[in-house]
């Protein structure tokens, strides 16, 4: 697949991709990065970023990484 039918496919993955705004930056065979940005919705009472937010960005980019088909 390539970014973009990537980008299409996990579109329907609303919660990531519409709740959190996690873009997906760059795929390969077994390989996916994406990111978003931290707004003040996703900093804990102490400041640091919450780990759901950090659990959600990973357990996307997992699920990219191993439903990503080769080129």
């Amino acid at each position: 697949m390539t970014l973009e039918e990537t980008r299409d496919f996990f579109a329907k993955d609303r919660f990531a991709t519409y709740k959190t705004g996690i873009t997906i930056d760059e795929v390969a065979k077994d390989y996916a990065k994406c990111s978003f940005m931290i707004t003040d919705d996703d900093v804990a009472a102490h400041g640091s970023v919450m780990g759901g937010a950090i659990f959600t960005l990973a357990d996307f980019c997992f699920a990219v990484s191993t439903n990503t088909k080769e080129q």
